[in-house]
């Protein structure tokens, strides 16, 4: 009988040997693969952050070469609906002609008198003159364009800046918007609302377009307030 307990409290203590090694072993396996987890989230952090600067550095190279191309393109004015004459009236198509100008100035003139005809046609058709910009400027002007509607539609008078940048000129201030954060505080200081406004109320994209540009101080907006401030000093009226 004591030679049984003894044997049985022997094996009990070989039990809890075992069970003491393989707690330590399986401690020493959580602590390889606690290390191994952090090794591998400290790799994806890094490359999340390689990914995130590439994608910011290729945002930033395509935003350089859209304005490189603008710049280039700038005194270019872009007509479409003219014809290719090729004898035969049914065979005909449509082209795009691009026309470039020595002076920028020189072509916001004529795109603005073309601008303001109602039905400028070639051969009976009708003939659209655009600005020469990047389709990237044209997408970045586009998610301004609720915010010129919405100026548009309480008669305040705004140009664009170069490139897709909101300007208005009123009571002798300047408020600028280049992106639509900036242009719903701008709207808010101009006490203008959006409510209401869907994308079937919003005009044509041409008519919202604007003619000057970030090198053309003199746009119609501020041609207008600054007659308006020389009026204000009595510098408007005639000398006797």
């Amino acid at each position: 009988m004591a030679k049984s307990l003894k044997e049985l409290g022997e094996m009990i203590q070989r039990l809890e040997a075992n069970v003491r090694a393989d707690m330590q072993d399986l401690k020493g396996e959580m602590r390889r693969m606690t290390a191994t987890v952090e090794k591998v989230i400290k790799i994806a952090e890094y490359a999340k952050e390689v990914a995130d600067a590439n994608v910011n550095k290729i945002e930033s190279q395509t935003k350089r070469i859209s304005q490189m191309n603008d710049r280039q393109h700038r005194r270019n004015l872009k007509f479409s609906g003219i014809s290719e004459d090729i004898g035969n009236k049914d065979l005909e198509k449509e082209m795009v002609v691009i026309m470039a100008f020595t002076r920028e100035k020189v072509r916001d003139q004529i795109y603005k008198s073309l601008r303001q005809k109602a039905d400028l046609q070639f051969k009976q058709r009708k003939v659209i003159v655009r600005q020469d910009i990047s389709q990237e400027t044209l997408q970045d002007r586009k998610r301004m364009q609720r915010f010129a509607q919405a100026l548009y539609n309480h008669k305040i008078l705004f140009t664009w800046a170069y490139p897709a940048t909101l300007l208005v000129f009123k009571d002798s201030r300047k408020y600028s918007a280049k992106n639509p954060g900036e242009a719903k505080k701008m709207l808010a200081g101009l006490g203008v609302g959006l409510q209401g406004q869907t994308e079937q109320e919003l005009s044509s994209w041409e008519e919202l377009q604007g003619e000057s540009s970030e090198e053309s101080p003199k746009s119609p907006v501020q041609r207008q307030e600054n007659k308006r401030r020389r009026k204000s000093r009595g510098e408007g009226s005639s000398k006797k």
